[in-house]
């Protein structure tokens, strides 16, 4: 004993060190110790009201004080309310402390309440202690609810990489939520091998990005990836992933929810097509001009026309340049940017016939060349500045201008010079394979089928035949030509035309260059689309068609299902990239890229072409990504018809998110356990019941609902018929008994237990009808009614029944009708057989002992106390002084109350998947976490699951299964356990 008050003592001088503004909470359970009073020595529990029950001084209000502040209020307490005369030493010290409680929700490995001994943690801290983040969690979005009430947003992506999440501290009850979305992905598109859609984790670097993509294609352009997003500086930032690669840059960080595209490389050339020496692609580089690119292309060809084009995305139309003056460096030449095309046309050819005794044939002139009498005799070894000959010029007209050998003049392309040599001759030039002069004898007869033969006959490429005469023209098709017999006149002329040429350039992505077309062909835009497989008449993109002349046109690729656009030789076509896909991800059968028509450019159809959703898809809250803004859609309203279809656009992103698990526990005598809710169906407390069919809607009983955040709901189950309760998901909801009891004692015809079904009012005058009614020695005056698990009794007379009052009775009551003249008392609580004792009418009065002898005796013979209610005047005893013989046996008056405080009865709920429900304790058994799930068959000391108990309070703790093996936990009766579910999934 004095080894025990040195203990105190050192204690009691550590005590202010130790707790120092420790001030009493909720849920702490204090050792009070009266010194010199072992009686009134014991433990406390401090109630969610703040207030602790000390016998003999009641409910007493410590909330929110010191120990210190504590121990004086109880020492005056026990001095002013006359239990002890002198002020005592009062010692109160915490024996168990309450546990922090703090909650996480969302995407962590293990949501739900977390118990901490501190009254704040770190965001780090909390995370840890839920078992980490789910890959889909979207840390950008995610917020906090603290115990007020309040909501803030909290960047946690910021946070953890940064790493201040440790220096972030939490108040109690705060709740950190943290949801999955849209943002918790990244999406690489483009020039990679395998274009994919990420999830996001913290510290996600472009390099992991590129690997998870199956890496970069061959024609990606590494010096440039593009990064797209709300958390990215401006929206956009372009990365040199070589630098990178080669350690020269730092490998950037990816912002949650970006886009990162890998462009390619073929829009960083400069194409070059028409009348150069090699059209072709030439990679670009800083500083490249016009005239540079034309001769990487080898030069200009000698039918190049006057104006060359330069093609680019960012203008509207066409840059003109002149040619001639460009090559001459009369004009400035011109800077070129990646993805420039460069068109060179071909001129309408530059050329003269000319036929000799010596030469026969065409003459061509170059870009740079003028048309001119003397270049053209030149060219083939004919002029003689000083010879003073004539020779005759037919102008493409068929004019005839006589003129002389060293005369110059500016002559017309397509012109023909005739110098004459003095004989019979007939000229023949074009698509011949001998042209020139023809000559015949005086008598010999000149016919069109005989020149052409004389000429070897046409080429592959011979069109119409033109005869140019003193008396005109005409025209022959070849085959005329060939039969005909008509006969040609001295000097006349025969000009074998080329058949026209079809062709064009085309500009496209992965394809393009000169595309020629055959005499049999369609010469229309669509033909040309179809020949290159660029046919998408579902797009509604344009494709752009240059004419010869520079006019633009624009033509809507679905414009094409109605509409052709015919061609013309040598016009240039641009056509776009014509994506018909949209990629679709999240809770869908067949995930990925999907190909989709124009008309099924809608969000349903769009879902309808991937399989559709799957039984765990929240289609409450889909979304849809494009063009770099995410919109959430109700999919559900859409398919009620409440709201319209969504638009989509090729290149869309669409999520489908999984649904969280939407449950609750119902705690029920004969049903009960974990009822799911499925995507689209509200959770509310009529419907929770409904799927066990416990809606009893004339039923006047109580159910009682915990939500996880300790939030007590109690309704009526007759309510629920007219109004519905919105509860969380993993709410707790107790379900009363379905039927109603009572004990009826006394003098009526059937006595002992009554049971009222659900749909019947539990009231007296119904109770007193099941028991078959009053005898003839009833006291109808003297109707009593005992609530079993308290003191009170009240006492009701016929009169007032038959008057017309209703009287409710409470559940599980005790109805008493004394017989007339009789004597008789109450017996309740801790006793074997409770109720009305009749007494004998001659004997003495019974004391205490010998009514509690009548009631069958103790249940605990260690009770410590028994109260009398008499006449409206009540007195608590000391029972086990008046067994022991050292205080009197009090004698009980008829229509007293003798009421035996009980042990209240030990029991808990288990909630789990595969068992459960309300498990009891005898007086000597412990009840503690470890035996209840034991007695269960649920204790698996090698889990690592997390068991939440609840209090009766509505407070929580945690505990792990495995730590069950070194430590166990005292529970409260009437706790709940909520046993980890063990596919969480499913």
């Amino acid at each position: 004993m004095h080894l025990k008050k040195t203990i105190m003592i050192v204690l009691l001088a550590l005590l202010p060190i130790l707790v120092t503004a420790y001030k009493i909470r909720p849920g702490d359970v204090l050792y009070v110790s009266v010194y010199g009073s072992a009686e009134l020595s014991g433990e406390i529990v401090v109630g969610p009201d703040g207030t602790a029950s000390i016998p003999p001084l009641g409910s007493v209000a410590v909330l929110g004080k010191t120990l210190e502040e504590a121990e004086s209020l109880l020492s005056g307490k026990y001095l002013s309310g006359g239990i002890l005369a002198t002020r005592p030493p009062v010692t109160v010290s915490v024996k168990s402390y309450a546990p922090f409680m703090f909650y996480v929700l969302g995407e962590v490995n293990k949501p739900g309440a977390i118990e901490w001994r501190k009254d704040s943690l770190t965001v780090s801290q909390m995370i840890a202690l839920a078992g980490g983040l789910k890959d889909g969690a979207d840390l950008s979005a995610s917020f906090l609810v603290e115990s007020n009430g309040n909501r803030k947003h909290i960047d946690l992506s910021s946070f953890l990489v940064g790493g201040e999440a440790s220096s972030m501290t939490l108040a109690e009850g705060t709740t950190l939520f943290i949801p999955a979305g849209a943002k918790a992905w990244i999406r690489s598109i483009g020039e990679f091998r395998s274009p994919a859609l990420i999830r996001y984790n913290p510290g996600l670097t472009l390099t992991q990005v590129v690997a998870q993509s199956g890496g970069l294609t061959e024609n990606a352009d590494g010096n440039e990836i593009l990064i797209i997003g709300e958390g990215v500086q401006g929206g956009k930032r372009v990365v040199d992933l070589n630098s990178v690669l080669s350690g020269v840059t730092v490998d950037p960080l990816i912002p949650a929810g970006s886009i990162v595209v890998a462009n390619d490389s073929s829009v960083k050339s400069v194409k070059l097509l028409g009348e150069v020496g090699s059209p072709s692609s030439i990679s670009f580089r800083d500083g490249l001009t016009l005239i540079q690119a034309i001769g990487q292309a080898g030069g200009v060809k000698s039918g190049a026309g006057s104006q060359l084009f330069i093609i680019r995305g960012e203008l509207s139309e066409p840059l003109r340049i002149e040619l001639i003056p460009l090559l001459r460096g009369e004009i400035k030449d011109v800077p070129l940017k990646p993805g420039d095309t460069i068109f060179v046309p071909r001129e309408s050819e530059k050329f003269v016939y000319i036929s000799s005794p010596t030469f026969g044939g065409k003459v061509e002139f170059g870009v740079d060349e003028s048309i001119t009498l003397a270049n053209a005799l030149v060219k083939v070894d004919l002029y003689n500045p000083a010879g003073d000959e004539s020779l005759i010029l037919v102008e493409p007209s068929g004019e005839r201008v006589e003129v002389r050998l060293n005369e110059d003049r500016i002559l017309q392309s397509g012109s023909m010079i005739l110098v004459s040599g003095g004989v019979k001759s007939v000229y023949i030039a074009g698509e011949v394979n001998s042209p020139g002069m023809m000559q015949f004898g005086n008598f010999d007869e000149i016919t069109l089928a005989k020149v052409i033969s004389r000429a070897g006959g046409y080429t592959e490429k011979a069109g119409g035949v033109e005869i140019i005469s003193p008396g005109g023209k005409s025209v022959y098709s070849t085959e005329q030509a060939l039969r005909s017999d008509v006969k040609l006149s001295v000097q006349s002329i025969v000009l074998v035309g080329r058949v026209e040429e079809r062709y064009v350039y085309v500009v496209a992505p992965g394809s393009g260059g000169r595309i020629d077309f055959k005499e049999n062909e369609s010469f229309t835009l669509k033909n040309l689309l179809a020949r290159l497989n660029l046919l998408n008449l579902n797009s509604s993109k344009e494709i752009e068609v240059i004419e010869p002349s520079g006019k633009v046109n624009a033509v809507a690729a679905s414009r094409l299902k109605e509409s052709d656009l015919p061609l013309q030789a040598g016009a240039i076509v641009i056509v776009p990239e014509m994506s018909s896909w949209v990629y679709v991800f999240g809770e869908v059968s067949r995930p990925g890229k999907i190909e989709v028509d124009g008309e099924d450019l809608t969000l349903t159809r769009v879902l309808s072409s991937s399989g559709g959703y799957t039984g765990v898809a929240d289609i409450s809250s889909v979304e849809v990504l494009s063009a770099g803004k995410s919109v959430k859609v109700n999919l559900q309203e859409i398919l009620k018809g409440s709201i319209p279809d969504v638009k989509i656009e090729y290149d869309d992103l669409i999520y489908v998110p999984r649904l969280d698990n939407r449950f609750v526990y119902i705690v029920s005598r004969n049903k009960g356990g974990k009822v799911d809710f499925g995507s689209g169906e509200n959770i509310t407390l009529r419907n929770a019941l409904a799927k066990l069919n416990l809606v009893e809607v004339s039923s006047e009983k109580t159910v009682r609902a915990i939500e996880p955040d300790g939030k007590v709901t109690e309704v009526s189950i007759k309510s629920l018929e007219s109004a519905d309760v919105v509860i969380e998901t993993g709410t707790i909801i107790f379900y009363p008994e379905p039927y109603s009891t009572a004990s009826v004692l006394g003098q009526v015809r059937n006595p002992g237990t009554v049971t009222l079904q659900p749909d019947v009012p539990f009231t007296l005058s119904n109770i007193l009808a099941a028991a078959g009614g009053f005898t003839e020695r009833a006291d109808e005056k003297r109707i009593t009614v005992m609530i079993t698990d308290s003191s009170s009794v009240t006492t009701y007379g016929m009169d007032i029944i038959s008057g017309g009052k209703t009287i409710y009775i409470k559940d599980g009551s005790t109805v008493f009708v004394p017989e007339l003249e009789s004597s008789y008392v109450y017996v309740i609580g801790g006793v074997k057989a409770p109720g009305v004792k009749t007494l004998d009418h001659d004997g003495d009065l019974p004391t205490v002992t010998k009514v509690i002898a009548l009631a069958g005796g103790l249940i605990d013979p260690t009770a410590g106390s028994v109260e009398i209610v008499e006449n409206q005047s009540r007195q608590k005893l000391d029972l086990q002084r008046i067994m022991r013989g050292d205080s009197p046996d009090v004698k009980i008056a008829s229509g007293s109350v003798i009421y035996v405080p009980e042990i209240p009865g030990k029991y808990v709920y288990i909630v789990s998947d595969s068992g459960g429900g309300k498990v009891d304790f005898s007086s000597s058994e412990s009840m503690t976490l470890r035996n209840a799930l034991a007695r269960e068959n649920l204790l698996d000391l090698n889990s690592d699951g997390r068991v939440t108990i609840i209090s009766p309070d509505g407070s929580k703790r945690e505990r792990i299964l495995s730590d069950l093996k070194e430590s166990d936990i005292s529970l409260q009766s009437g706790s709940i356990i909520l046993y980890p579910i063990t596919d969480r999934e499913s």
